[in-house]
C-alpha cells in the first residue's frame, strides 16, 4: 500500500494532511479464476470502512 496523496494536491477529494489517495499492489491465490471487477469489488468491500473515514481513490494492482 503507498499513500500518493500528495501527488492529488489541488484535485477533487484531497484534503491537506489526510491519506485519501492510495495505489495498492496485492497478489493472493483467491484471486486466481476471478474477473478483475470481482477483484476490485472484493478490496473495495473489505475496505468499506476506510471509505466512510476519508478515502478518495484507490489504484488496484492486483494478481494470482
Amino acid at each position: 500500500v503507498e499513500d500518493v496523496s500528495e501527488m492529488h494536491k489541488g484535485h477533487k477529494g484531497y484534503t491537506e494532511g489526510q491519506e485519501t489517495h492510495f495505489i495498492i499492489k496485492i497478489k493472493s491465490a483467491k484471486f486466481y479464476g476471478r474477473k478483475k471487477i470481482e477483484i476490485h469489488r472484493l478490496i473495495n468491500k473489505i475496505l468499506a470502512e476506510e471509505w466512510k473515514n476519508g478515502i478518495h481513490s484507490i489504484s488496484i494492482n492486483a494478481e494470482a
